[in-house]
């Protein structure tokens, strides 16, 4: 193989390539209740309307939080200890989901997790950045761009085989268990290599 595309597939940084292990299974967990969002919300009750109020709820929050969550991210010095706080949270509001019987219920856990996306996302950004090689950027980000999509498509799947098979709330704890490995695994991270 052409050693430039070689680079492409396996990138070479430690770092990141830990920190795309970790983002990447979160991104798994978030994308396996996506494609399937509205009929969860048709299943506890709601009409359409009420697909993008919750939509809109989670938007917001995140929205709110990204404004607040650079500044906050900025005045932590362990950043990695910001992104596995993150993560947890994300996985208890999955979990959160296993208890929503109403779209009100679900639009306030839709909000409560969009305000601790940007919180984690930005320390995320931050730690991704410090650890960028010089003239590779560009590659660097394309890896986690990459790993996003592949993270959608296996969480697409993944989540449709789990409700056709089992149920929403299997999905659910699936995702919370995802999240909360994730969170397990960047907490566990050396110091050297963050």
């Amino acid at each position: 193989m052409n050693k430039r595309y070689a680079s492409i597939v396996y990138l070479k940084n430690p770092a990141l390539r830990a920190l795309l292990i970790g983002d990447g299974i979160v991104l798994t967990a978030t994308a396996m209740l996506t494609p399937i969002y509205a009929l969860y919300v048709n299943k506890i009750g709601g009409d359409i309307f009420d697909v993008g109020i919750t939509a809109a709820a989670l938007a917001i929050g995140a929205g709110i939080a990204a404004m607040l969550g650079g500044r906050f991210s900025d005045s932590i010095k362990n950043k990695k200890k910001l992104v596995a706080m993150g993560y947890l949270i994300i996985g208890v509001g999955f979990l959160s989901l296993t208890l929503v019987h109403d779209v009100v219920g679900l639009a306030c856990v839709q909000l409560v997790m969009g305000l601790a996306r940007p919180v984690y996302e930005t320390a995320f950004d931050a730690l991704y950045s410090i650890h960028l090689d010089k003239k590779r950027e560009a590659q660097e980000w394309g890896a986690w761009e990459g790993i996003s999509y592949f993270a959608a498509a296996i969480g697409a799947l993944l989540g449709s085989a789990l409700v056709a098979y089992f149920s929403f709330t299997t999905l659910f704890i699936f995702m919370a268990a995802l999240a909360f490995l994730s969170a397990l695994y960047v907490a566990k991270l050396p110091k050297s290599l963050l």
